[in-house]
């Protein structure tokens, strides 16, 4: 399972304007990176790749790449979660349902994609 949330990322990633290889999995108490896709080493996380940018472009583009490899539109919106924030969903025809959402921070004006990858 985690290995297709990463195939998603890693096709995602090169979408941006900085591609990276690889994936950084960073623990709880560490920063987290901007600009770059991550993993947060936690028990319940282990399905769960994030990218955070201080640009709400950029965020754009990262969340239509993703989007555009599950073939999902930006208008297909399922809905707003807890904090009102959209997201997406998709089945993935090989056992897994994918879920992407687009968090924005107003307070540290941060963005971040999530994306979080479920079997069936």
């Amino acid at each position: 399972m985690k290995k297709i949330v990463l195939t998603i990322a890693l096709l995602a990633s090169s979408l941006t304007t900085n591609a990276q290889i690889g994936i950084v999995t960073k623990k709880k108490t560490e920063n987290i990176p901007a600009e770059m896709w991550y993993t947060i080493q936690e028990k319940g996380r282990e399905n769960q790749m994030y990218y955070t940018t201080y640009d709400a472009e950029i965020a754009g583009e990262v969340l239509r790449g993703v989007l555009d490899d599950m073939g999902i539109l930006m208008d297909d919106v399922i809905g707003l979660d807890e904090l009102g924030d959209p997201y997406w969903g998709a089945y993935l025809g090989n056992g897994y349902y994918c879920t992407v959402y687009l968090h924005r921070d107003d307070e540290y004006q941060l963005y971040t994609v999530t994306i979080l990858a479920e079997e069936e």
